[in-house]
Parts: structure tokens; C-alpha cells; sequence
């Protein structure tokens, strides 16, 4: 069956105004940035761009191409930091495991008091701190997986650091993350973050959701 008739037949809208629903709902995922979005779908900013003109200037194949990559991402990351979101994470974690049968950390946290950020500051401000954490931890974490598993809650998972290491490596995150946060000509501080972790010894048959709930510092906290 052709593109549009499915379109038509499963989105209720034709072809030109797919292109411009497209355009919209990736420039909202992407936080309005338009290199960012053109990059992400494979475009040239100009061909991009021409979306918002609802525009016949894709072809069917690169259309249905877009609209894959489109819902691929929004199943699988977190529109605010573009990090994995929770599904994401879990997919990405049960094919490591099966396709590297290593030792691992997980590293759960999430920041002390968050909700009194939205409160004094707004949750925009809210919104830039969750970002800015994702950020911190791409420069952190280069090649882990990184999960903003909800809220404020952030897990990382990684196969190359050792038993012996990992304190340090959550003391490095501690001091990243705890620096003061600027949005604004506004500075703020966060009070803290809470840490937990868990490992996953190779070959074992230990469950993703124990690693996580082990590493879960409210978890331990009510043990």
C-alpha cells in the first residue's frame, strides 16, 4: 500500500500535512533547534525547513523513513534530555548483556529535594537543570548507557570500570553534578544528590529490575 494512503487511512491527514506534522513535533522533540533536528532525520537544514511550508519535497520512501526515525525516537528516548527513557534503557540493557557478557555497574541517583527547584524557580528553570544534568553526564559518561529513568531519577550503566573504581567514579559524579546550575542570569544549587549501586557479576543470571531496585537509593535507605 502506498505511504500516503496509510497515512491518510492511519493519521487521518494527507501527505503535505504529515511533512508539516512532522516538521512540528521534531522541532518540539528537539527543543526548537533546527540543525539538531535536520541532523537527526537525515536532512539538509533547507529541505528541513521546507517541511514547515507543507511541501511536497520528499519522496515517499524518504517520508516513511522520517516517520520511522521519528517514532523509533520517541518510543525509545526522553524528549526533555534526549537521553534513553526508561524503555529505552531497559532494551538497550538486555542487548548489552546478551551481546556482552560482562561485568557491570549500575548507578542510580536522583537530585535531594528537586521539586523545591520547580517551586521557587518554575519549572522551566526545572527543565534547564534536567538538561544541563544529562549534558554534564554525556562529558562524564562517554559511550555508557545513560537513562533519565523519570522524574528526576538518572541511571547509568557501565561494563568498564572495575568493583575497586567505582567509588570514585561516584564521587566524580557527585562533584560534577553539585556544581551550581545557571539559567537565566539566575544560579542555582541543587541540595545534593542521592547515590546507590549495584553490579552485575558475568555470567550471572541476576534480573535487570533486582540490579535496579539494589541500586535505588531509596530502596536501600528503607532497608
Amino acid at each position: 500500500m502506498k505511504l500516503n494512503l496509510l497515512i491518510e487511512q492511519n493519521f487521518k491527514f494527507k501527505k503535505q500535512d504529515a511533512e508539516h506534522l512532522i516538521y512540528l513535533s521534531t522541532m518540539c522533540f528537539y527543543n526548537n533547534d533546527i540543525q539538531v533536528a535536520s541532523q537527526k532525520l537525515g536532512l539538509k537544514k533547507q529541505e528541513f525547513i521546507s517541511l514547515a511550508n507543507t511541501s511536497n519535497s520528499l519522496s515517499e520512501d524518504n517520508l516513511k523513513k522520517i516517520i520511522q526515525e521519528y517514532f523509533w525516537n520517541v518510543a525509545l528516548l526522553d524528549c526533555l534530555t534526549l537521553l534513553l527513557n526508561r524503555h529505552g534503557f531497559l532494551m538497550a540493557l538486555r542487548k548489552l548483556i546478551l551481546t556482552k557478557n560482562k561485568p557491570g555497574t549500575l548507578i542510580f541517583f536522583d537530585i535531594k529535594n528537586f521539586k523545591k527547584i520547580n517551586n521557587n524557580y518554575g519549572h522551566t528553570t526545572g527543565d534547564h537543570v534536567l538538561r544541563e544534568v544529562a549534558q554534564r553526564l554525556k562529558k562524564i559518561c562517554k559511550g555508557d548507557l545513560l537513562s533519565r529513568f523519570g522524574g528526576d531519577e538518572f541511571i547509568i550503566y557501565l561494563d568498564n570500570i572495575s568493583k575497586k573504581s567505582t567509588p570514585i567514579f561516584l564521587e566524580k559524579i557527585r562533584d560534577n553534578l553539585i556544581k551550581p546550575y545557571v539559567y537565566q542570569s539566575q544560579t542555582i544549587e541543587i541540595d545534593g544528590i542521592q547515590l546507590g549501586c549495584s553490579f552485575r557479576e558475568i555470567n550471572s543470571n541476576r534480573q535487570i529490575d533486582d540490579l535496579i531496585k539494589k541500586a535505588d537509593p531509596k530502596c536501600q535507605a528503607a532497608h
